[in-house]
Protein backbone atom coordinates (compact mmCIF):
# COMPACT_ATOMS: atom_id res chain seq x y z
CA UNK A 1 0.00 0.00 0.00
CA UNK A 2 1.40 3.38 -0.98
CA UNK A 3 1.98 5.90 1.77
CA UNK A 4 0.19 9.24 1.78
CA UNK A 5 3.53 10.95 1.16
CA UNK A 6 4.16 8.98 -2.04
CA UNK A 7 0.66 9.81 -3.26
CA UNK A 8 1.14 13.48 -2.46
CA UNK A 9 4.44 13.89 -4.31
CA UNK A 10 5.37 13.33 -7.92
CA UNK A 11 8.92 14.04 -9.01
CA UNK A 12 9.41 15.90 -5.72
CA UNK A 13 6.48 18.26 -6.38
CA UNK A 14 3.14 18.17 -4.50
CA UNK A 15 0.28 17.18 -6.78
CA UNK A 16 -3.39 18.06 -6.60
CA UNK A 17 -4.65 14.59 -5.76
CA UNK A 18 -3.36 13.93 -2.28
CA UNK A 19 -5.82 11.05 -2.23
CA UNK A 20 -7.46 9.77 -5.40
CA UNK A 21 -11.00 11.07 -5.75
CA UNK A 22 -12.41 7.66 -6.79
CA UNK A 23 -14.47 6.34 -3.88
CA UNK A 24 -15.29 2.84 -2.68
CA UNK A 25 -18.78 1.95 -1.50
CA UNK A 26 -17.47 2.13 2.09
CA UNK A 27 -16.08 5.65 1.70
CA UNK A 28 -19.26 6.78 -0.07
CA UNK A 29 -21.35 5.44 2.81
CA UNK A 30 -19.12 7.08 5.42
CA UNK A 31 -19.26 10.39 3.51
CA UNK A 32 -23.07 10.15 3.53
CA UNK A 33 -23.04 9.52 7.29
CA UNK A 34 -20.76 12.53 7.79
CA UNK A 35 -23.03 14.67 5.64
CA UNK A 36 -26.10 13.63 7.66
CA UNK A 37 -24.26 14.31 10.92
CA UNK A 38 -23.24 17.79 9.80
CA UNK A 39 -26.72 18.70 8.56
CA UNK A 40 -28.95 16.93 11.13
CA UNK A 41 -26.90 16.98 14.33
CA UNK A 42 -24.56 19.94 13.94
CA UNK A 43 -27.13 21.98 11.98
CA UNK A 44 -24.72 23.50 9.47
CA UNK A 45 -26.30 26.51 7.78
CA UNK A 46 -26.43 24.97 4.29
CA UNK A 47 -25.78 21.96 2.13
CA UNK A 48 -22.95 23.96 0.52
CA UNK A 49 -21.15 24.15 3.88
CA UNK A 50 -21.46 20.40 4.50
CA UNK A 51 -20.44 19.38 0.98
CA UNK A 52 -17.54 21.83 1.08
CA UNK A 53 -16.27 20.25 4.27
CA UNK A 54 -16.69 16.77 2.77
CA UNK A 55 -14.55 17.78 -0.23
CA UNK A 56 -11.80 18.89 2.17
CA UNK A 57 -12.05 15.74 4.27
CA UNK A 58 -11.80 13.62 1.13
CA UNK A 59 -8.72 15.48 -0.08
CA UNK A 60 -7.01 15.41 3.30
CA UNK A 61 -7.78 11.89 4.56
CA UNK A 62 -10.13 10.09 2.15
CA UNK A 63 -12.58 9.86 5.06
CA UNK A 64 -10.16 7.85 7.23
CA UNK A 65 -10.42 9.34 10.75
CA UNK A 66 -7.37 7.41 11.97
CA UNK A 67 -4.87 8.13 9.19
CA UNK A 68 -1.57 9.62 10.44
CA UNK A 69 -0.37 12.97 9.16
CA UNK A 70 1.39 12.65 5.82
CA UNK A 71 3.47 15.70 6.69
CA UNK A 72 4.98 14.79 10.04
CA UNK A 73 3.59 11.35 11.01
CA UNK A 74 1.65 12.87 13.90
CA UNK A 75 -2.03 12.56 14.74
CA UNK A 76 -3.40 13.55 11.31
CA UNK A 77 -7.00 12.39 11.14
CA UNK A 78 -9.73 13.78 8.88
CA UNK A 79 -8.09 17.22 8.63
CA UNK A 80 -4.44 16.08 8.74
CA UNK A 81 -3.61 18.12 11.81
CA UNK A 82 0.07 18.87 12.21
CA UNK A 83 2.36 20.97 14.33
CA UNK A 84 0.76 23.14 17.03
CA UNK A 85 -2.72 22.04 15.90
CA UNK A 86 -2.03 18.44 17.01
CA UNK A 87 -3.41 19.07 20.46
CA UNK A 88 -3.96 16.35 23.05
CA UNK A 89 -7.67 16.38 22.15
CA UNK A 90 -6.91 15.91 18.44
CA UNK A 91 -4.59 13.01 19.26
CA UNK A 92 -7.32 11.36 21.35
CA UNK A 93 -9.99 11.81 18.66
CA UNK A 94 -7.72 10.43 15.93
CA UNK A 95 -6.54 7.48 18.05
CA UNK A 96 -10.19 6.61 18.72
CA UNK A 97 -11.14 7.01 15.05
CA UNK A 98 -13.89 9.36 16.24
CA UNK A 99 -14.96 11.11 13.04
CA UNK A 100 -17.93 12.83 14.68
CA UNK A 101 -15.66 14.25 17.36
CA UNK A 102 -13.13 15.42 14.76
CA UNK A 103 -15.76 17.24 12.70
CA UNK A 104 -17.26 18.86 15.80
CA UNK A 105 -13.80 19.82 17.06
CA UNK A 106 -12.88 21.40 13.70
CA UNK A 107 -16.01 23.54 13.85
CA UNK A 108 -15.07 24.72 17.35
CA UNK A 109 -11.32 25.09 16.91
CA UNK A 110 -10.04 28.54 16.15
CA UNK A 111 -6.94 27.99 14.01
CA UNK A 112 -7.17 31.62 13.01
CA UNK A 113 -5.90 32.45 16.47
CA UNK A 114 -2.61 30.83 15.44
CA UNK A 115 -2.54 33.05 12.36
CA UNK A 116 -3.90 36.16 14.04
CA UNK A 117 -7.42 35.76 12.65
CA UNK A 118 -9.86 34.95 15.47
CA UNK A 119 -13.45 34.15 14.57
CA UNK A 120 -12.52 32.14 11.49
CA UNK A 121 -14.95 29.25 12.04
CA UNK A 122 -17.80 31.65 12.74
CA UNK A 123 -16.92 33.54 9.58
CA UNK A 124 -17.17 30.25 7.63
CA UNK A 125 -20.53 29.44 9.20
CA UNK A 126 -21.90 32.95 8.53
CA UNK A 127 -20.81 33.06 4.89
CA UNK A 128 -23.54 32.38 2.31
CA UNK A 129 -21.69 30.23 -0.20
CA UNK A 130 -23.16 29.99 -3.69
CA UNK A 131 -21.82 26.46 -4.20
CA UNK A 132 -20.13 23.56 -2.41
CA UNK A 133 -17.01 24.40 -4.44
CA UNK A 134 -16.90 27.92 -3.03
CA UNK A 135 -17.29 26.60 0.53
CA UNK A 136 -14.63 23.92 -0.03
CA UNK A 137 -12.12 26.39 -1.41
CA UNK A 138 -12.81 28.93 1.36
CA UNK A 139 -12.22 26.27 4.05
CA UNK A 140 -9.01 25.08 2.42
CA UNK A 141 -7.59 28.55 1.89
CA UNK A 142 -8.53 30.02 5.27
CA UNK A 143 -8.83 27.14 7.73
CA UNK A 144 -6.49 24.46 6.40
CA UNK A 145 -3.93 26.62 4.59
CA UNK A 146 -2.41 23.80 2.45
CA UNK A 147 0.88 24.02 0.59
CA UNK A 148 0.30 26.69 -2.05
CA UNK A 149 1.42 24.48 -4.94
CA UNK A 150 -1.38 21.97 -4.28
CA UNK A 151 -4.32 22.64 -6.58
CA UNK A 152 -6.92 22.01 -3.90
CA UNK A 153 -9.69 23.68 -5.89
CA UNK A 154 -9.36 21.24 -8.78
CA UNK A 155 -9.34 18.34 -6.36
CA UNK A 156 -12.50 19.64 -4.65
CA UNK A 157 -14.17 20.03 -8.03
CA UNK A 158 -13.26 16.47 -9.05
CA UNK A 159 -14.69 15.04 -5.82
CA UNK A 160 -17.87 17.13 -5.93
CA UNK A 161 -18.53 16.16 -9.56
CA UNK A 162 -18.11 12.48 -8.73
CA UNK A 163 -20.42 12.84 -5.76
CA UNK A 164 -23.09 14.45 -7.96
CA UNK A 165 -22.90 11.56 -10.41
CA UNK A 166 -23.48 9.09 -7.58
Amino acid sequence: KASRRSLAMQDGVPVSSVFPTAQTEDTKELANQMYSYMMDDLKLPSENHALGLLANIQRESNFNPSVPSGDDGGAGGLWQYKGARQTQRVQELVAAGDWKGQIKYALQEEPGNLAGRPGLVQEFLNTKFSSPQEAADWWAKNWERPHESIDYSKHHNDYLQQREMG
